[in-house]
């Protein structure tokens, strides 16, 4: 979360200096790791000492895991980065609304920019940022056209 000014100001304008990058009241990075596997003991760690798994089934899905995403490459890793990135992100902007928060996710802006601003490690993608604040009502313009549900949604059938 970035709240200083100076560091603000460097994510505003690899934001393409987007206005509500600069009027929020922070800006939310939000990278996806693509390492995250090696963090699968961790992951784990909380089902062995609730006796969910013994230890045999732990050591068994520490390794089954990281060999998933070893057997499936950096390209997978990458796509995994970003998907649970974006779940998190989906949850934090619903948390942040029960709070009394707005939020508005954003992915136009320069992931090299924003990187070397933050000094943010290889490692992690860039995935979206998300401007939180409280939504200023004074001027509110109607929303854009949302597509009908019918459009992007099928039942029991391929998309068309």
């Amino acid at each position: 979360m970035v709240t200083d000014p100076h560091l603000k100001e460097k994510v505003y304008e690899a934001a393409y200096r987007q206005y509500k990058v600069q009027t929020a009241s922070a800006a939310i990075v939000v990278l996806g790791d693509t390492l995250a596997y090696e963090q699968a003991g961790r992951i784990y760690e909380g089902l062995l000492h609730l006796g969910v798994y013994n230890q045999q089934e732990y050591d068994q899905m520490v390794r089954e895991t990281v060999q998933f995403y070893l057997d499936r490459g950096e390209v997978f890793a990458r796509e995994e980065a970003i998907r649970n990135a974006s779940l998190s992100a989906m949850q934090l902007m619903l948390v942040a609304k029960e709070k009394g928060w707005d939020t508005c996710p954003m992915i136009g802006f320069n992931p090299e920019a924003l990187r070397e601003a933050l000094d943010i490690p290889e490692r992690y993608v860039p995935v979206m940022l998300i401007a939180l604040g409280k939504e200023d009502t004074s001027s509110q313009r109607p929303r854009g056209y949302r597509k009908p549900v019918g459009e992007f949604v099928t039942y029991d059938e391929s998309p068309k």
